[in-house]
């Protein structure tokens, strides 16, 4: 029995998701319980106590207050041209040129490319970009960072200056300083600022109380013979606490001789994990493969990136 030798070093992908629209965003749906934040569970745990107090000691929530921006007109941001004289839509773009949201009329939220710093890693494993590049509404879930590798035509958009605030339907843009740009939704908000560092109520992505994921969740670390690695959810409804147990047995795993084989392939409790590359790569590329752990029903599946820079090396077929 001896333990399962490494067997390459491995640069990473960029990859991610499909086009996308407006549309694709407002309709999409997911196979996970959206997470309250420890916040909002406290505050409706205590609401009773809260009512008691005096309104002057509560904490204002966000957008609750006025930001003291300079209001303009939601016309301003409206698209003209041949394309636009039947279609009703909006373009708002960031002081600083780091994000630019599109809007349609009816649509329940925006979509926005993003010129992230630290982009999020989404290893969808069916698409070529992990880094996301732009965030997108879901309704009544909040936003969502995206990877994708043609999102179609975007809005022509209209500079939102900075100390100025609008209104549009019922989604507010607000540019507080040249590098700080908020979009909020109702309840949910993300905002870009310092040089693309991006945050959200959604983010980062969480597993819900019942341990389910989305794309992009980080499970967990775990050691391995390639170093510290972040294990990251690559199907929406993949369970953390199962995928954990089942990553921890396979690096832990005493492999007999007759088991040793150059894939380091292993079936565990209805698991099969294995070094292989990404559907995306269509050439068989040692230096692409990285650790999946894959539900064998089809319904979980997780990859062991480098935990300190999972974006880099990336995936390369070169």
């Amino acid at each position: 029995m001896k333990k399962l030798l490494s067997l390459l070093t491995l640069p990473l992908v960029t990859a991610g998701l499909v086009a996308c629209s407006s549309d694709e965003g407002t309709q999409e749906t997911h196979r996970f319980e959206v997470v309250e934040s420890s916040g909002s569970q406290s505050s409706a745990q205590s609401s009773d106590s809260a009512e008691e107090s005096d309104s002057t000691d509560r904490e204002p929530g966000f957008g609750s207050q006025p930001s003291g921006l300079k209001e303009r007109d939601a016309e301003d941001f409206r698209a003209t041209g041949f394309r636009y004289e039947t279609t009703v839509a909006w373009g708002v773009r960031s002081p600083d040129g780091r994000v630019s949201c599109s809007l349609h009329e009816g649509s329940q939220g925006p979509w926005c490319f993003v010129g992230f710093e630290n982009p999020p890693i989404l290893p969808d494993p069916e698409n070529p970009q992990w880094e996301a590049n732009m965030v997108s509404y879901i309704e009544g879930a909040g936003f969502f960072p995206k990877g994708v590798v043609d999102a179609g035509d975007q809005v022509p958009s209209q500079q939102l200056e900075e100390g100025e605030k609008v209104d549009i339907n019922g989604v507010i843009f607000e540019a507080p300083s040249a590098d700080e740009f908020t979009v909020q939704v109702q309840d949910h908000h993300f905002t870009v600022k310092d040089g693309g560092q991006f945050s959200a109520d959604t983010y980062p992505l969480k597993p819900d109380t019942n341990g389910y994921a989305p794309v992009g969740t980080v499970c967990g670390e775990t050691d391995t013979n390639f170093g510290r690695q972040k294990v990251f959810v690559q199907t929406d409804g993949t369970n953390c606490t199962t995928a954990m147990e089942i990553v921890d047995k396979y690096v832990n795993y005493e492999w007999d001789i007759k088991e040793v084989n150059t894939r380091g392939i292993l079936e565990l409790d209805g698991w099969k994990c294995s070094h292989r590359e990404p559907e995306f790569v269509e050439t068989p590329n040692p230096y692409a493969r990285r650790i999946h752990c894959e539900d064998l029903s089809g319904i979980g599946r997780v990859i062991l990136l480098d935990a300190a820079h999972p974006e880099d090396p990336k995936h390369s077929e070169n």
